[in-house]
């Protein structure tokens, strides 16, 4: 961004890309498929079986965390929850300074305020005020004495980016980008161990009056990525406090069993019956849980409880922290017009009471992102290669799908 595309953008709309996925859960799928590839056709087939009975667990527990997220913080609230903190902060933008208090000239002493008091005109109506003052004596004076103060300057036109208004988008139907608005869409990631949860949000600028111009400097050919895009675009990265991993104790072990067992019955309570594929993946499960570590997977039976607990308060909480955090960092970055270097040094620029920061990235391909950490980081969270996504934001997306489909075919 240059001084010149802030000022040309000035106030504009704000569209939140709506949230269909909502909280999903990472997971890590195991492969073993190139210890099979050797033998060919067979190796293929024995891996694809192994492959399903290793994954089948961790499969199974990353839809129902998914699913337990979605009834407590369906994409709805989520979207309505961003929706509000950018309204806020618009509101905060365009709010009009406080008017200045009438202040009364504090006299030298009670004596002086006395003889102020008698040689003074009498005024119709006229309310006393008491004033403080160095004595202990109390001096009144009259209030035709009181001082207006100046009348205050006109306020100062708002300059820069800004929030004009918020809108909402369906990417679903609507895929392509907007011209002259702030589109932010926002993904949300429970960790593999469900220690911490994610908040990624991705903003992007386009329009036919700001038309994107390298500002680097290339040795060779220009890259065609740097030829094209939006005028801007960035990421704002949230990561939750993170919960404490609980110790195995063998009280944990017998629960962990037990939540293994619960969540391989079926509809009627039943466990599989011996000899199937499910009975093999419960096995699995089974023999790693009586040994003497805990797994990710295992670790987010007991951490995701933790965010369910007292209606969500937690989850709620990091999920109006992060949206506020996205809300403030996205129109201050669009007004800096410093481009990021990809061989500088991180930017620390806050740190809050409760030790949370705010860092500005100085390094590499994602140099000048932003990154808000919780100050107790006891370990770092890894987000797997696979995602569980609720039933339920899977039917949602699918109607959505559906709703457009008959709409076109409704205007043909």
């Amino acid at each position: 961004m240059t001084d010149a595309h802030v000022e040309t953008i000035g106030a504009t709309p704000v569209s939140v890309a709506e949230n269909n996925a909502g909280v999903e859960k990472a997971w890590f799928y195991t492969t073993t498929a190139s210890a099979g590839a050797a033998y060919g056709l067979i190796g293929v087939l024995v891996t694809t079986a192994m492959d399903a009975i290793i994954n089948a667990g961790p499969s199974r527990r990353a839809q129902k965390a998914a699913d337990e997220m979605a009834e407590l913080m369906p994409p709805d609230t989520l979207n309505a929850s961003l929706t509000a903190q950018l309204q806020r902060a618009a509101q905060a933008a365009s709010a009009p300074p406080a008017p200045a208090a009438l202040t009364v000239e504090p006299m030298a002493d009670a004596a002086l305020a006395a003889d102020a008091a008698q040689s003074a005109e009498p005024v119709a109506d006229a309310t006393l005020i008491t004033l403080p003052v160095e004595s202990t004596e109390l001096a009144t004076v009259d209030a035709a004495l009181a001082v207006a103060p100046e009348p205050a300057p006109p306020p100062a036109p708002l300059a820069g980016v800004r929030y004009s208004e918020i809108l909402t988008a369906q990417k679903l139907t609507a895929p392509d980008p907007l011209d002259d608005v702030i589109e932010i869409a926002v993904r949300y990631t429970l960790s593999e161990d469900s220690s911490t949860l994610r908040i990624i949000a991705n903003a992007s600028y386009q329009s036919p009056r700001t038309p994107y111009a390298t500002r680097y400097t290339f040795t060779g050919s220009t890259p065609r990525a740097e030829t094209r895009g939006p005028v801007y675009r960035n990421t704002f990265t949230y990561y939750s406090t993170q919960l404490p991993v609980p110790v195995l104790t063998p009280e944990l072990r017998e629960r962990l069993i037990a939540s293994i067992q619960d969540s391989a019955r079926d509809e009627n309570g039943a466990l599989p019956a011996e000899g199937t594929d499910e009975y093999r993946s419960m096995s699995n499960e089974l023999e790693k849980a009586r040994d003497d570590t805990l797994t990710k997977d295992e670790i987010a039976i007991f951490l995701t409880r933790e965010w369910l607990r007292d209606d969500g308060a937690r989850l709620r909480e990091e999920v109006e922290q992060a949206h506020a955090f996205i809300a403030r960092y996205v129109v201050a970055d669009m007004n800096r017009t410093v481009v990021p270097s990809i061989d500088g040094a991180d930017e620390l620029l806050e740190t809050l009471p409760n030790q949370r920061t705010v860092r500005r990235i100085g390094v590499g391909m994602e140099a000048g992102s932003y990154v808000s950490s919780a100050g107790n980081v006891m370990s770092f969270a890894t987000y797997g290669n696979a995602i569980g996504v609720s039933r339920a934001a899977r039917d949602r997306a699918e109607a959505i799908r559906d709703s457009a489909r008959a709409s076109q075919r409704s205007s043909r």
